[in-house]
């Protein structure tokens, strides 16, 4: 198995996890917690908060993965040329950007809920 094989599985994975781990958020059906979740004790002592700011999470998650997903398989199908330092930098930011966009709309999704 080569290098570039190798990241494309890791990157593909990352994204499967963060689809997988948005799901039940989504759906609301983690109830609150310390260990899944977001987990702040505004929202953990409160379930009019951790439901609402949790499937906004959720979704975030879910379309962060499949940005990571859908960058994965592009850069699988289509040869750009890339080296495989590009190409881990390329799905590096698929990764990081929309993760924390994710994140941080959620923080401020939870600060119109208080």
């Amino acid at each position: 198995m080569d290098d570039t094989t190798i990241i494309l599985i890791v990157f593909t994975i990352s994204g499967i996890a963060e689809i997988i781990q948005g799901f039940p958020l989504m759906f609301g059906k983690i109830k609150p917690n310390w260990l899944f979740g977001f987990r702040l004790p505004s929202t953990v002592s409160n379930k009019e908060i951790w439901y609402p700011v949790n499937r906004y999470l959720g979704r975030g998650l879910v379309v962060a993965g499949m940005i990571v997903l859908i960058g994965t398989l592009f850069l699988c199908m289509v040869d750009l040329g890339l080296s495989l330092v590009d190409k881990t930098l390329v799905l590096s930011f698929l990764l990081i950007i929309p993760l924390s966009v994710a994140i941080i709309s959620s923080f401020n999704y939870l600060k119109k809920l208080k």
